[in-house]
């Protein structure tokens, strides 16, 4: 046999240390794999590079494979260790697509070859083969919850210098049942003085749990039949209740700013309802008095119960706050160009008020229609509305308050004249 001119092999991608030799009618390829300490790292051109690191004053095992192109694989000499360590290569050279030889990736090669009847036929393991078996159970990424004793969320040990496509969750479950099976015979053989290692894959939970989540991606034989639904249960999802009123009430005030509709969702305001809405209040601000309109915008704390809010969002929050700075929202959202600047943010505000239910979807309609509505925004404020008024007072002067008594009466049938 002589040096194959053509060296490459349609598998074993990235691997630096090999060679190929054909016979005198190009009819037979025979591999030679040396078998070293392996060491490998990623490149730009292949996703791993693997090298065997062959010592000059040291005896190396070399392996001599045949070049099976009619089905497709290298033959091994078929000991148990030449399949072990085969699988092990062909898993740190995996592709995302099938090598041109095998029709199957590195990682399906590997899994075919180490649940195959020849490797589970074993009788007894050698140190080395227990070695290499914890090599193969490594490339699996190790899954820990974390914190542990909340067990809430898990950490995973990836390899940096290896293929994701290599860091299969199936290798670490046949290695243990290979070592499980070799503990279970090793009765057998008394005269096997070392001890089996143990593997350390974190939480076998998440482990299993990862094994049946991931099976979606894979295909038969290599980690589809691992889907199961025997642990599946019901999630409440956070969408849910969508067809209930307060979620409309959000969607119909959102489509509104949004849209730009100059429609109403909601009947209109009765005669005097703001007024009389207002009538309670013991002030309400002029136009440019006491609102940041840079305040506009979602805080979940408008919708949520808690001590430890501040004095300003529980504030906000309260369904007055709309109505004391009635003024000053009516002259910002006329002002079309400023507000649909920050419509967007103005409709995210008006849903969260709309779903907190401390005001009427009305009002907050009313709101709306003056951004998106041109005959409701050019609805002006009296032009001696340039203080803080007190509606609890009233709007109408009464004949005691000519005599001294300041107290007034605003009755519904006349609700705009406001003073």
């Amino acid at each position: 046999m002589y040096v194959d001119q053509d060296q490459s092999l349609g598998t074993l991608h990235g691997l630096q240390n090999k060679l190929l030799l054909r016979d005198d009618k190009n009819r037979r390829r025979r591999l030679f794999l040396p078998e070293a300490q392996v060491s490998y790292s990623k490149i730009t051109e292949h996703p791993v590079r693997v090298s065997v690191s062959v010592a000059k004053d040291m005896a190396t095992k070399l392996h001599v494979l045949d070049v099976d192109t009619m089905l497709g694989r290298l033959v091994d000499n078929g000991s148990l260790h030449g399949k072990l360590f085969l699988a092990y290569i062909h898993a740190l050279t995996s592709f995302c697509l099938p090598d041109p030889l095998t029709g199957k990736t590195g990682t399906e090669q590997a899994l075919s070859i180490l649940s195959s009847a020849a490797v589970r036929s074993f009788s007894q393991l050698s140190e080395s083969d227990a070695d290499l078996l914890v090599k193969i159970a490594r490339l699996t990424p190790k899954r820990n919850y974390y914190p542990v004793h909340l067990q809430d969320m898990q950490e995973i040990t990836w390899d940096n210098n290896l293929s994701f496509l290599s860091q299969r969750g199936e290798f670490v479950k046949i290695v243990s049942t290979l070592l499980n099976q070799a503990n279970t015979t090793r009765i057998l053989y008394p005269e096997v003085k070392f001890e089996l290692p143990d593997i350390d894959v974190g939480s076998w939970f998440l482990h299993s749990r990862d094994l049946i989540r991931s099976s979606t991606f894979k295909v038969d034989s290599f980690g589809a039949e691992q889907h199961a639904t025997s642990h599946d249960i019901c999630y409440a999802s956070r969408d849910r209740d969508q067809s209930s009123q307060r979620a409309q009430d959000v969607y119909s005030l959102s489509k509104l700013v949004f849209s730009g509709l100059n429609t109403r969702h909601w009947p209109a305001l009765d005669t005097g309802y703001l007024w009389k809405a207002m009538s309670g209040l013991s002030v309400v601000y002029a136009p440019h008095d006491g609102l940041r309109l840079s305040k506009l915008k979602y805080d979940s704390s408008f919708i949520t119960k808690s001590d430890i809010h501040s004095n300003e969002v529980d504030y906000m929050n309260d369904k007055n706050f709309v109505l004391q700075h009635w003024p000053a929202l009516h002259q910002f959202l006329a002002r079309r160009q400023d507000a649909s600047d920050n419509r967007l943010t103005f409709m995210v505000w008006l849903a969260t008020m709309g779903w907190g239910h401390s005001i009427d979807t009305a009002v907050l309609q009313s709101l709306a229609l003056m951004l998106t509505t041109h005959t409701v925004a050019q609805v002006a404020f009296p032009a001696s509305l340039t203080a803080t008024v007190s509606p609890i007072v009233g709007c109408v002067p009464t004949s005691n308050g000519l005599t001294g008594n300041h107290s007034r009466t605003c009755p519904e049938a006349q609700p705009d004249r406001r003073g």
